[in-house]
């Protein structure tokens, strides 16, 4: 007699009275398993641009890859099925790359350098788990990132010590982001904005040298996306007026509205004149004119020599000087008219580049546009660009627009597609065992960080991890994985649903 039985089959022998377990094997093929190559920039995520704009460095399927501007061909860096690795950013100086890696099977920030060596150092960070958007600073020593407590960290890499500087105050769904959070010139500052318990958004900066924290808005508008001017001498950020009911994530009242945002610069020191002071065009006399004398010898010398300072004398005039008292008092809107401005990036001394977005824009594509202190106007730099970033020089820039993505100047006007980069050449070797492996446990790790449950609704998460996980060998697709990690969160009682960060996921 034959039966079934738990799931398993079984033969029963009347005779013996005896029952024995068969053991049914279905020879498969499993293509869906083996290891295969993927191409196409769809696999893009994060993107970032050397410091002089002869590659990209991008996030492609969880592994790191840089894409030549024009001669060459992709380099797959990391080479990892198995792992994730995430937000790469190159450092100003060119010497290395960093980005997030969960290779030893939690979020570590990892700096690889760029050359033949290619050595890897890696730090273990002290936050809540997952880590996003590293920004470098200017001298290429420091980072700051974001953590999923929607807190502000920056590590030091040559000691590897790391400082929290902020904390919001208050829960909402959007992470901390790279925008949120400029360096200084001269790396010694950071700005930073920080929600209110209102949910409005006021504007921070914090001095490494003296670890501390400054107010600089009063909370009565929304700010967001500070950047210090390359010459440190000012500091550009975004500002509504509006925004409140925007802000508030939580009500189903505010669905149809939109916020508006107005440009503004704050003056950092407070001997310096208003650079959007009041100018009139005069007729210049002949008798005004001053010919310039030729310089003497002496002169030309004392000259000759200043060109040759060394760079503790260079780093010392890039030193920058913020006076807090009165800063809130020193700040003005430039003569733009209110938009939904976003990304905004300090280029060449005195400009500042953005992305304009229309206030009924439905999907997040704008003009390109740069704004000049000197001249007073923004011109266009390039239409319907969803992202882009400012090489360290600010000589070109790296933009995306759809699914494609270039490398252009940054100086003149560019027609869209100019630039673009051959990313359909990029070709990843995947091995889809080992990428569900990875899926399965960063879906158990967000549930671990983001469940809002301290006690995960009575479950022990460690031991809901081994009991699903030893399916992980007999999966034959995708869609086995996908219904795995159902399984897993259902020991939350609350179905899938309580995934947050889905977007992590390979």
């Amino acid at each position: 007699v034959i039966y079934e039985q738990a799931g398993r089959l079984h033969l029963f022998d009347p005779k013996a009275k005896k029952a024995r377990v068969l053991k049914v094997g279905v020879a498969s093929e499993l293509l869906g398993t083996r290891p295969r190559y993927v191409t196409g920039s769809k696999y893009i995520r994060n993107g970032h641009i050397s410091p002089s704009g002869s590659r990209a460095v991008f996030e492609v399927r969880g592994e790191i890859v840089t894409v030549p501007a024009a001669k060459g061909d992709p380099r797959n860096l990391t080479q990892t099925p198995g792992a994730h690795e995430r937000s790469p950013v190159w450092s100003p100086d060119g010497k290395k790359i960093a980005y997030f890696s969960d290779e030893s099977g939690e979020y570590e920030l990892v700096i690889r350098r760029v050359g033949k060596s290619e050595a890897v150092k890696k730090y273990k960070l002290s936050g809540s788990g997952f880590y996003l958007n590293p920004r470098w600073s200017p001298d290429s020593t420091r980072i700051c990132y974001g953590d999923n407590s929607l807190s502000y960290y920056w590590i030091d890499l040559d000691s590897g010590i790391s400082k929290k500087f902020g904390q919001q105050p208050i829960y909402g769904p959007g992470p901390v982001r790279t925008n949120e959070c400029g360096w200084s010139p001269d790396s010694k500052w950071i700005a930073y904005t920080l929600n209110s318990t209102t949910y409005v958004r006021t504007l921070h900066l914090y001095s490494l040298e003296k670890n501390r924290s400054y107010p600089i808005t009063d909370g009565l508008s929304d700010v967001t996306e500070p950047a210090f001017d390359s010459s440190g001498k000012y500091l550009y950020f975004a500002a509504s007026t509006d925004a409140g009911p925007v802000r508030q994530w939580f009500a189903m009242s505010n669905a149809d509205m939109q916020a508006s945002r107005h440009l503004y610069v704050a003056v950092l020191q407070k001997d310096l004149p208003s650079p959007l002071a009041k100018e009139s065009d005069e007729e210049k006399l002949a008798e005004d004119i001053e010919t310039p004398e030729e310089p003497t010898e002496k002169e030309a010398a004392g000259k000759s020599e200043s060109a040759k300072e060394p760079p503790a004398k260079e780093q010392e005039k890039k030193k920058q000087t913020i006076d807090i008292e009165g800063l809130d008092q020193r700040i003005l809107a430039l003569d733009l008219p209110p938009r939904n401005y976003i990304s905004l990036q300090p280029g060449a001394d005195g400009e500042l580049f953005f992305i304009d977005l229309p206030l009924d824009a439905r999907i997040p594509l704008g003009d390109l546009k740069r704004y000049s202190l000197k001249k007073r106007t923004a011109e266009p730099v390039l239409e319907n660009v969803a992202g882009y970033s400012l090489s360290a020089d600010h000589k070109k820039l790296l933009y995306q627009a759809g699914a494609k993505f270039g490398i252009i100047g940054s100086a003149v006007p560019a027609t869209p597609g100019k630039g673009a980069l051959n990313t359909d050449a990029i070709d990843i070797r995947i091995d889809p065992r080992a990428e569900w492996a990875q899926i399965f446990n960063e879906a158990w790790r967000i549930n671990r960080d983001y469940f809002y449950a301290t006690n995960y609704h009575g479950a022990d998460w460690p031991k809901m991890r081994d009991k699903y996980a030893r399916f992980l060998p007999h999966l034959a697709t995708r869609s086995d994985l996908n219904r795995l990690i159902q399984w897993l969160c259902s020991e939350l009682a609350v179905g899938h649903h309580s995934v947050r960060g889905g977007d992590q996921l390979h």
